[in-house]
């Protein structure tokens, strides 16, 4: 999970780890970068509207792929049609 909202990530994470998932979350690529390169998710939960969402959802998806091999859960604040059916196509 990235996202840069720890209330928001703790409740993520205590909402997956009653389910008995197993979380891991980042705050920035670079985290994210490091957890994907030892652990690969079943799920992952990106915040859009961080500064490096759109960087890691072109790592998880690449541009060669039709889609992404992890599901991919986007979320943003922003209500604009525009930014949510930007992501759509990618999450196929």
């Amino acid at each position: 999970m990235l996202h840069e909202h720890p209330l928001l990530v703790n409740l993520i994470e205590l909402t997956l780890n009653h389910g008995l998932f197993v979380v891991r979350a980042a705050r920035s690529l670079a985290g994210a970068e490091a957890i994907l390169a030892e652990w690969r998710p079943h799920l992952a939960v990106v915040d859009m509207d961080n500064d490096d969402g759109e960087d890691l959802l072109r790592r998880l998806v690449p541009p060669t792929m039709r889609r992404s091999v992890t599901p991919v859960l986007g979320l943003t604040r922003r209500g604009d049609l525009k930014t949510r059916l930007g992501l759509q196509p990618r999450g196929r």
